[in-house]
């Protein structure tokens, strides 16, 4: 139970009940926990200032257009601005302007290393307690409402670091029925792994509710 990703406060109190229900129901189906394991950092300070990005997506987007082709309405970074006008995020027009190179940026190098310090942090905890898997809220809110931001909701650990992870349901928040997940966080090359806990997980916790307007698909009833 990777506790360093457990937010604090009354805000997150249900999700959190709700994380710590999911781990009961895996102990309860013989699962081994080992509980805490722990960083000794402050994970939340780092992955707040360790995303990168913002400087890494216009050479994606670049790349993306590119592909494309000789006939797509918008061919490169250049037209998408020049297009797209307010559409296009200030964010993105203002990283593209600044960002030329990522090879000499020392703050995008200072956050790559941060990130690769933060993966090899993990995967010696998990050596060292010979671990499967960690798991931790994805999120201990729910998600807000259409076109509203929230704060202080989702763990990046797993997109921070590049090590694999499956998200299952944990639970819902009663007044409103948002979703909380959990999530399954193991080495490099242990999705096989993951998923056999993941599913395990579910098969045992029956969480997931289809909406009510779920079509069935063909051949498929629901009940």
């Amino acid at each position: 139970v990777f506790r360093d990703l457990f937010r604090k406060g009354e805000q997150h109190a249900e999700g959190i009940a709700l994380i710590e229900k999911a781990i009961a129901q895996m102990k309860a189906a013989c699962a081994i926990i080992v509980d805490p394991i722990s960083t000794g950092l402050d994970l939340f300070a780092l992955l707040a200032d360790t995303r990168t990005n913002s400087y890494e997506g216009q050479f994606s987007y670049n790349l993306y257009f590119r592909r494309l082709g000789p006939n797509a309405v918008i061919r490169n970074m250049d037209e998408l601005i020049a297009k797209g006008g307010d559409l296009v995020k200030p964010g993105i027009v203002r990283a593209y302007r600044e960002f030329n190179s990522l090879m000499h940026h020392p703050d995008f190098i200072a956050r790559r290393t941060t990130q690769e310090t933060l993966k090899s942090t993990l995967i010696e905890l998990m050596d060292k307690y010979r671990l499967d898997a960690v798991v931790h809220p994805f999120k201990s809110l729910p998600p807000p409402p259409h076109l509203e931001r929230g704060g202080d909701q989702d763990n990046n650990f797993s997109s921070i670091t590049g090590l694999p992870a499956v998200l299952v349901p944990a639970g819902y928040i009663a007044n409103n029925n948002g979703p909380i997940a959990i999530e399954f966080l193991g080495r490099p090359w242990s999705e096989p792994t993951l998923f056999k806990l993941a599913y395990a997980y579910e098969q045992r916790a029956q969480i997931r509710k289809n909406p009510p307007t779920t079509p069935a698909l063909p051949g498929e009833k629901f009940d």
